[in-house]
């Protein structure tokens, strides 16, 4: 798909300046492009991501992508760190991102773990998959603590539409 002589020829040029901070940052895009997305199925031309306005697209991309690639969180991080979503609410988001789609995959464990740390962490947009998981069947690995973290976080952050029936829920 690339060709590799001129993404070398490019990175020569990139090593130039290597404590540039511009440079640094074009390193790591074509890290992201030619090696870590296309091991996740998600294979895009410079041209593509240039036209992507936000580098979360590219994350939620790689997620859905193939089967199973909700399960390579520490690798997509990576990539959001790459495509320059490095800060921490940037790194809840691709959590976020991985937790919705491992419980449509049905790893309701992943994505109960993930919940909870979300919760600790306060990234409110995750409340309506909280409270999805809190009210759902009784899990064995979830316990009556764990349901009342999620069900007060969705609380605190639901919409005012939700908040009669998650109080029901409680």
């Amino acid at each position: 798909m690339y060709n590799f002589f001129q993404i070398w020829k490019a990175k020569e040029c990139l090593n130039l300046f290597p404590s540039s901070g511009n440079v640094r940052i074009e390193s790591d895009i074509i890290e992201a492009l030619t090696v870590t997305l296309p091991s996740l199925g998600v294979t895009l031309l410079p041209m593509q991501f240039t036209q992507i306005k936000d580098p979360m697209e590219i994350i939620k991309m790689a997620i859905t992508r193939q089967s199973g690639a909700f399960l390579h969180g520490d690798e997509l991080i990576e990539i959001a760190k790459l495509l320059g979503l490095s800060s921490p609410d940037h790194i809840s988001s691709v959590q976020e991102a991985i937790a919705r789609e491992a419980a449509v995959a049905g790893d309701l464990q992943l994505a109960l773990d993930l919940c909870l740390v979300l919760a600790k962490k306060g990234h409110g947009h995750i409340w309506d998959l909280c409270a999805a998981i809190a009210r759902g069947p009784a899990r064995e690995n979830m316990d009556m603590n764990s349901r009342k973290q999620l069900l007060g976080f969705a609380l605190s952050n639901c919409d005012a539409e939700s908040v009669s029936e998650l109080l029901l829920a409680w």
